[in-house]
């Protein structure tokens, strides 16, 4: 079962059965927060380039462990983000029921800011809306 859906999912073969699933809602809140952790990684690396740039050269990225927990989170957060992309453009095709000017502004959200535009729309829409549509 779950193979079936992780299969059907990587192939972009998302019914509305499988993304209305509570199994699925569970691997798309992990790659949400993961997306988030990628954005703080992000954050952290900027703030390590600048150490760089000033001419301090005392950057936590000299340690081999901070480096691969870095980079486990940017693997992590890179999935998680293309997972929570390709499903949150599925839901806002087939399952979200709001009206035309919100939907138009999911779009633009979730088309001009790649890749963190998907993790409001899950927040605010997905998880609220697919809660009333779930079958027990």
């Amino acid at each position: 079962m779950v193979k079936e859906v992780i299969v059907r999912f990587f192939f972009f073969n998302i019914d509305d059965q499988a993304l209305l699933s509570g199994r699925l809602d569970r691997y798309l809140r992990c790659a949400a927060w993961a997306e988030i952790a990628l954005f703080l990684a992000c954050s952290f690396l900027v703030y390590c380039s600048y150490l760089t740039i000033i001419g301090d050269g005392q950057t936590p990225l000299r340690y081999q462990s901070v480096q691969l927990l870095v980079g486990a989170i940017g693997g992590a957060g890179a999935l998680g983000g293309f997972f929570l992309y390709e499903a949150m453009w599925t839901y806002w095709k087939a399952g979200d029921s709001s009206g035309a000017k919100l939907k138009r502004f999911w779009f633009f959200t979730m088309t001009f800011v790649p890749m963190f535009g998907c993790i409001p729309y899950y927040f605010v829409v997905y998880q609220h809306g697919s809660k009333g549509q779930r079958k027990p």
